[in-house]
Formats: structure tokens, sequence, C-alpha cells
């Protein structure tokens, strides 16, 4: 008669609930949220080079990217940007003027106000025609230079490309590199 014994150790389940809190943790949250944060402050960066205007003092994806940070909380972590008019690059929508004027100035390209406020310039002249609700400001005087166009509102379209399409799957791959070394030194 022949007998046979077999004795199996079940290594797997203890790895896979260390694993389990791991994936829990406030270190694995942390380094979703560092990932998450460096990837899109990269993009930010590289739009900022890419799309910036040399002639305009300030460089809005570069602010942007300045301002890309993270938090974690219980359940995961959140990427913040925390620039005005972030949202409204990436959702678009319509902005309507809410000052005395009632009247957004925007910048005439190539003019000196590219990238300052109007009130940079001290008193402006503006000509608005109330029928189309447009207009433009310039410089006082009748040769005063035209440096705003006037509108009661404008409508921006989405640009989803403000953030990378690729972002989550650089961050899944980072965070698999950490739960490799994890597992690895379990």
């Amino acid at each position: 008669m022949y007998s046979y014994e077999q004795h199996i150790t079940d290594t797997a389940t203890p790895r896979l609930a260390r694993a389990k809190v791991a994936a829990r943790s406030k270190a694995i949250r942390s380094v979703m949220g560092r990932s998450g944060a460096n990837h899109l402050s990269n993009h930010l960066e590289k739009l900022g080079r890419t799309r910036h205007r040399s002639n305009v003092a300030h460089n809005f994806y570069a602010d942007a990217a300045d301002a890309t940070s993270f938090q974690t909380d219980d359940d995961g972590a959140t990427v913040i940007v925390s620039k005005a008019g972030m949202a409204q690059r990436y959702h678009g929508g319509t902005i309507k003027a809410i000052n005395k004027t009632g009247m957004l100035f925007i910048p005439i390209k190539g003019s000196e106000a590219e990238g300052k406020t109007p009130r940079e310039f001290g008193r402006l002249q503006l000509i608005i025609n109330k029928r189309t609700e447009k207009g433009v400001a310039k410089l006082p005087g009748k040769a005063g230079k035209v440096l705003f166009a006037l509108v009661a509102e404008i409508t921006q379209d989405p640009d989803h490309s403000v953030i990378p399409d690729d972002w989550m799957d650089n961050v899944n791959a980072d965070t698999a590199k950490f739960m490799t070394r994890y597992w690895k030194a379990s």
C-alpha cells in the first residue's frame, strides 16, 4: 500500500492581507496624490512653454503649475490647482461682466495691454456702442492707442487638453510601481 502526504503552507493570504492594508494606507494615497500633482504640474509647465506669448508678462500655465498640490483623505487623494481661471479653461462657459461699466476688458492682441489689467493704465477713455454692447478702451486723446476690446460677456469653449489624456495612466503606473516594491519588501 502506498501513502502520500502533502503539506501546503498558505503564504499568499497573509501577503494579500498586507497588500490590502497597504492599498488603503496613507502612504499609497500620498503616492497617488504626489504622482497626480507632479504629472499635472509637468504638463502645465509644458503648456506654459508652448502656449505662452513672450510679450505677455504673466504666464497662466506656469502659474497654474506652481499652484498645483494634493491632499489625502480617508478615501484617496485629491489634486488641486489653485489658479483662478483653471476650471474655466477646462469646463468652458460664459463669463459676464460684473464691474461698474458692465463690460469685460479684453486686451488687444499685440498691444501693450496683453497680460495687464485696465488699472495699470490709469484713466482710459471708453467708447461703447449701446446697441451692440461692444466697445473699446483707449488711452485718452484723439491719437490714444486702443488697448482693450469691450464686451458684455464672452463664451469660452471647454479645453480638456489642460489635463493630459494619459494623466490617470501615469498615476496608476506610479502606484503599481510602489505596490510592487511594497510587495517585494513584505
